[in-house]
């Protein structure tokens, strides 16, 4: 279940896969790549949800129609 705090949502490592449509293993091996800013509670690496999803906006590609 999602972290709530100072009005930011954090995710665990499995609910970030699901935001980010990436696996797991995915997401332990590139986070800092993508530069995703880690913090920990409880013991567990959790990642705010607003910077996955504005990451996965760089993705974005704009597709020419013809």
């Amino acid at each position: 279940m999602p972290i709530q705090s100072n009005n930011k949502t954090f995710l665990n490592v499995n609910e970030a896969a699901v935001e980010s449509g990436r696996a797991k293993q995915t997401i332990y091996q590139n986070h800092k790549r993508w530069g995703w800013t880690v913090y920990e509670f409880g013991g567990n690496i959790l990642f705010d949800q607003e910077e996955i999803r504005a990451w996965l906006l760089t993705l974005i590609k704009p597709k020419a129609i013809h």
